[in-house]
């Protein structure tokens, strides 16, 4: 069933925006545009929805997707971006998901199922600098020597990191790319008193830099 003139205009204005901010807009942001009520705008979302044009995901924010999946000029799909992850000393993890990126999951290997920010450079060593955004496939499971996204488990709270693992029985060394930064060590599980737990949030499946790729 064809789009009407109005569900046309607002299907270009989500690509338009899309390929100017990186991301789908809110239904604010489409009330705002056309001067409708958020729940006019909601109901036009649906009208196209239901003509095949594009997807509605109730679960995350700017749940708003193309059939298609892809963006103009883009070939890939979209991946979530999650808060930072250091690169560093570990920074405190907040559990917020910033926004969706027109990034295949396909560019990494393995696949990736979401992206984390770098902050810090001690992984400079493997070429991952400050700022750049790092795939994670999300796994429990590593083995010795891959580069993981570990959760550690502090009385400050839940600190994320990234860092190669090495591994000996219940006792896991965290290890930095570079000289400069010592290795963490950390309990797999119920260890010595003032020994943190940590436990492996994803694998690292491959990074870029947001500028240059």
């Amino acid at each position: 069933m064809p789009l009407t003139g109005r569900q046309q205009q607002i299907v270009d204005f989500l690509r338009q925006y899309q390929a100017r901010e990186g991301m789908p807009p809110t239904q604010a942001e489409i009330a705002a545009r056309f001067g409708f009520t958020q729940k006019a705008a909601g109901d036009h979302l649906k009208l196209i929805a239901a003509k095949g044009v594009i997807e509605i995901r109730r679960d995350i924010p700017r749940g708003i997707r193309f059939a298609d999946r892809k963006r103009p000029g883009h070939t890939g799909t979209f991946l979530p971006l999650l808060e930072r992850v250091a690169a560093g000393p570990p920074v405190l993890a907040s559990g917020q998901f910033d926004q969706l990126l027109p990034i295949a999951p396909a560019m990494f290997r393995p696949p990736a199922d979401y992206l984390r920010r770098a902050v810090g450079d001690s992984m400079a060593g493997m070429g991952i600098q400050d700022g750049d955004l790092i795939g994670v496939k999300q796994t429990a499971a590593a083995e010795n020597d891959q580069v993981i996204v570990a959760k550690l488990f502090s009385h400050g709270g839940i600190e994320l990191t990234v860092r190669r693992l090495r591994r000996k029985g219940d006792m896991a060394w965290l290890l930095s790319g570079d000289d400069r930064t010592e290795p963490l060590l950390f309990a797999l599980h119920e260890g010595p008193d003032d020994a943190p737990l940590v436990e492996i949030e994803g694998l690292y499946c491959g990074h870029f830099h947001p500028h240059t790729g």
